[in-house]
């Protein structure tokens, strides 16, 4: 009975060990993606006032008509 009693110890620090290390790693984790989002959020404001690519395309098919035409 003892020796089932020690095993139940030991399995249950291991649980508490595997715990611990998943807190830590969901904490580090959490922390990553944030700075992920955000260095995602001063790209996206840095790009808020550039044309899109369709009005860049648009502006390159009517530069090139006008220079084909002259």
């Amino acid at each position: 009975m003892a020796e089932i009693i020690e095993r139940i110890a030991g399995i249950e620090a291991q649980v508490n060990n595997l715990d611990g290390w998943m807190e830590s790693h969901e904490r580090k984790q959490n922390g990553s993606l944030e700075k992920i989002e955000k260095r995602l959020e001063c790209i996206e404001r840095n790009l808020n006032g550039r044309p899109t690519w369709a009005v860049s395309a648009l502006v390159t098919a009517l530069s090139s008509a006008t220079i084909g035409l002259a």
